[in-house]
């Protein structure tokens, strides 16, 4: 009897919480979309990895895979973060060190190389 009252008490909050307007979901995401070249700028890192930093460079945010045509898509909460790629998820990461702005609910455009050559 105990768990059903629990469940019911449960179920009440989470329905209050959630046509309160107050879901927990971050809204204020955005994306970063883009491709990683060679230092070439026209060869692409086919396989490579993109790693996001925070703003200062100190904290990695996020990492992922980039896809056989070297492209990549992140969301990140709005702000401004330095991206960086490299060859392989152990590589030596490298990149511009601009910074790049995330706004909430757009897709922010970033195309970058890397300070390697194109493998021969």
């Amino acid at each position: 009897m105990k768990t059903i009252i629990r469940l019911f008490v449960l179920a009440i909050f989470i329905c209050g919480f959630t046509f309160s307007g107050c879901s927990g979901i971050e809204t204020n995401y955005g994306t970063i979309a883009g491709a990683v070249f060679y230092s070439d700028d026209t060869t692409r890192v086919g396989g490579g990895w993109v790693r996001v930093l925070d703003s200062t460079g100190s904290t990695i945010v996020a990492e992922t895979a980039v896809d056989e045509q070297a492209r990549y898509f992140i969301a990140l909460p709005e702000g401004e973060y330095i991206v960086m790629g490299a060859t392989s998820q152990t590589g030596d990461y490298t990149g511009s060190g601009d910074t790049v702005g995330i706004f909430a609910h757009e897709t922010t455009r970033y195309y970058f190389a890397i300070m390697f050559d194109p493998p021969e």
